[in-house]
């Protein structure tokens, strides 16, 4: 939350996330606010038993650096989308990037139309689009009826079908080679 009260959502975390452990690891402070998406259970574990795990467990710690990783890249791209996107491009990016991490392909996809997903593992408010991409509420809604108009995704209650994921891809501000 800025100091002029206006949220921007770093990231949706999935379960079994380490929260922050970036901040841990670099030793900063926490300067964030977290809230969750769905019912949570969280559990408090101290740094420096964190820190004892991965010295002992060498595949640990490569999967902690795999996903560290991959937050990276995906941080890479939301960047380079907020930084280089139109409106319409910046909601479609933030459309195949929660796709890609949290959506389930649809049983009994037509193969000419390419791959549908539904994103069902939390809300997709457009205010929370608005903070993923740092648009407002209503730009969003705007661009979402678009994109729905335009036969590339589908929503209701709060649920969103990627009807096409490359079509989508192709209307983001994502690079080609993602």
């Amino acid at each position: 939350i800025s100091t002029d009260g206006t949220e921007f959502t770093h990231n949706i975390l999935k379960p079994h996330s380490l929260f922050p452990i970036h901040l841990a690891l670099g030793e900063q402070a926490n300067h964030h606010y977290f809230e969750s998406l769905t019912e949570v259970v969280v559990k408090s574990v101290s740094f420096s038993q964190v820190v004892d795990d991965l010295k002992k467990n060498s595949e640990l710690l490569l999967a902690l650096s795999r996903k560290l990783a991959a937050g990276l890249n995906q941080t890479t791209f939301r960047v380079e989308s907020l930084l280089f996107g139109d409106a319409r491009q910046r909601v479609a990016a933030a459309l195949v990037l929660m796709g890609r991490r949290f959506g389930q392909i649809k049983a009994g996809v037509d193969p000419k139309k390419g791959k549908q997903i539904v994103i069902d593992a939390f809300s997709i408010t457009h205010q929370l689009l608005a903070s993923i991409t740092a648009l407002t509420r209503e730009t969003v809604s705007i661009e979402m009826m678009a994109l729905k108009k335009d036969g590339l995704i589908d929503y209701q209650r709060q649920r969103v079908k990627i009807l096409n994921l490359e079509e989508l891809r192709e209307a983001s501000s994502l690079p080609f080679y993602l």
